[in-house]
């Protein structure tokens, strides 16, 4: 078994009424809420998440632990979310997955993408409509049975003799208010924005809990009968290794987005007119200079280096003007709009290039940074003190 040190935190043991008890405690690892972030965005370091992750840590338990996965996989109906749920599956059967959720937003891309999930999974998927489960979504594991709910469901099928665990579709509050609450579980797993609270929440006898979302984070548990223990939250830091076995899944992924060249085939909004900063040069040298020292005048080479060149979800923040006619293609194409240039902070230069008196551009400012140093691709941006390594005039 490999083992490697975690950080830990709300380590807790949480008394209920037993009502019943197994044979012996359950170990039941919980992911979920992905939205089809595979990866994390590496942009800053560190970062946490991943299935590469999540895949080592789950495999490190060995066979006995049972490992569910919530809701929701994707978050659209592109090309590219289609490619994910089909990558995710894969990694969710390499993990031994026990029960994948899935519901509106995973339907919405097709039943032959909700198909294609089942297989790929190895019949792990799970839906509140009953679809490829027991009627009304749920599923017998043995030793626990595993429901799918939202808070449309008017009722749930009665208990049973085995805990239950719920997999909702919809927040903590939804959930206290629902019908699965009414049935009797053990645990309901809800789901949330952020990190995973310390403590789980008690109430009525129900334990709720959430893994957070992006598939930053696991949950990992006991059930003994219904009494909940040893609560812990799993951080999917860089100290946790990748798996070999999904590596390659994932490393399938980014060979088939590029393949079929997504990025190419991006739809484009705008006709705005990109030069390139070396045209900015001959007004503002000491600017451009200070500008070729910076990390942004890199920014492209830094994902093409992890296999990213070509990834709709990176690429935009990493090149000049990608959703316009005339920005960004190709590094072969248009070598001057790659990395973040002056016109991602100015805008579209070619017109003040050719009339700099006429055509003014924009000073930028916070607002323009926070477009990409997002909480999800730079947690810890803060814009006064990076501000200070790119200041200029």
């Amino acid at each position: 078994m490999i083992r490697w040190a975690l950080p830990l935190a709300g380590v807790t043991a949480l008394a209920l009424a037993a009502g019943f008890r197994s044979s012996a405690p359950v170990t039941v690892v919980i992911g979920g809420n992905s939205s089809g972030v595979l990866s994390p965005c590496g942009c800053t370091a560190p970062m946490s998440g991943g299935i590469k992750r999540k895949a080592q840590y789950v495999r490190s338990l060995g066979p006995r632990a049972m490992y569910l996965e919530s809701g929701a996989q994707i978050r659209g109906t592109a090309r590219q979310d289609v490619i994910k749920a089909e990558t995710l599956s894969e990694a969710f059967a390499s993990m031994g997955a026990r029960a994948v959720a899935i519901g509106p937003t995973e339907f919405a891309a097709g039943a032959g993408l909700v198909l294609t999930m089942n297989n790929l999974s190895k019949g792990a998927v799970l839906s509140s409509d009953g679809t490829f489960g027991a009627p009304s979504g749920v599923r017998d594991l043995g030793e626990l049975e595993v429901v799918v709910a939202g808070p449309a469901d008017a009722s749930l099928p009665p208990a049973t003799d085995k805990p239950r665990v719920i997999l909702f579709d919809g927040g903590l509050s939804e959930a206290k208010s629902s019908a699965a609450a009414k049935s009797q579980p053990a645990l309901i797993v809800f789901q949330s924005q952020g990190d995973p609270v310390e403590e789980p929440t008690v109430e009525n006898g129900v334990t709720y809990v959430s893994p957070g979302d992006k598939g930053r984070m696991l949950i990992s548990l006991t059930l003994d009968g219904r009494t909940v223990g040893s609560f812990q939250r799993i951080t999917l830091g860089p100290e946790v290794p990748d798996d070999p076995q999904v590596k390659r899944l994932y490393q399938t992924y980014l060979s088939r987005i590029t393949t079929e060249d997504l990025l190419g085939k991006t739809l484009r909004t705008s006709n705005a007119a990109f030069v390139g900063s070396k045209a900015c040069a001959s007004c503002h040298g000491i600017t451009y200079q200070k500008w070729k020292t910076t990390k942004h005048a890199d920014a492209y080479h830094s994902i093409e280096a992890v296999g990213h060149g070509r990834d709709p979800d990176c690429v935009s923040c990493h090149v000049v003007g990608v959703t316009s006619t005339k920005g960004f293609l190709s590094r072969a194409k248009t070598p001057g709009l790659a990395n973040v240039g002056c016109e991602n902070c100015h805008g579209a230069g070619r017109n003040h290039a050719k009339n700099p008196k006429k055509f003014k551009l924009s000073k930028g400012g916070e607002r323009t940074c926070l477009s990409c140093h997002t909480p999800e691709n730079s947690p810890n941006f803060a814009f006064q003190e990076y501000w200070k390594r790119i200041q200029h005039r």
